[in-house]
């Protein structure tokens, strides 16, 4: 009972009889490369997102670098004197 949820939760008809095998084995091949093509395209997204943000980052970081000491860009804390 299982498996046939599971074809009727992929929206493919199960298969009832030996003539049915060969369609239904075609129509979850034609759903695995629907799904491998939008989990390319959603990993394309992503990097794209990626370097946009990347982008914009360093972008804050350089207008933000204007503001900051000399001290605080090469990345060295201020030396404090020791009582």
């Amino acid at each position: 009972m299982n498996i046939l949820c599971y074809f009727v939760t992929a929206g493919i008809t199960p298969p009832v009889s030996f003539d049915e095998i060969d369609s239904c084995i075609s129509k979850l091949y034609e759903k695995k490369d629907m799904y491998e093509k939008k989990r390319d395209d959603s990993i394309k997204n992503v990097e794209n997102r990626r370097t946009n943000l990347t982008t914009k980052i360093k972008e804050i970081d350089d207008k933000l670098a204007v503001f900051k000491p000399a001290e605080y860009t090469k990345g060295q804390k201020a030396n404090k004197a020791k009582a």
